[in-house]
């Protein structure tokens, strides 16, 4: 099981996705906590996400369908999805990663 923890300090919710490979080569990513307006574009599901299909095509994407109900593209949560995914798959290692953004 693969876990990825992001905060969007706008929301001051920790969000935490877990992923899980399953038998036939998907992978289940589930949502435990987060800001409201990822706990809604995710609707509570269970998600059963392709590897290849998602990291590299954009087509059909379920992850890019997830975030398309977020309220606007620099949420955090599809780089933390694809990275979450690409680990479990097993086509990636474990990382953190630290965005900072300041104004001067």
């Amino acid at each position: 099981m693969t876990i990825v923890k992001f905060c969007n300090k706008q929301c001051l919710t920790e969000n935490v996705l877990y992923f899980e490979r399953l038998a036939n080569g998907l992978v289940q990513m589930r949502l435990e906590n987060g800001c409201p307006e990822l706990v809604h574009a995710m609707d509570g599901r269970k998600v059963d996400l392709d590897p290849m299909s998602e990291l590299f095509t954009t087509a059909d994407s379920v992850l890019s369908g997830i975030a398309s109900h977020l309220p606007h593209r620099v949420y955090p949560f599809l780089f933390a999805a694809l990275k979450g995914l690409q680990v479990e798959a097993g086509l990636g290692v474990p990382e953190t990663y630290t965005i900072e953004v300041k104004q001067e």
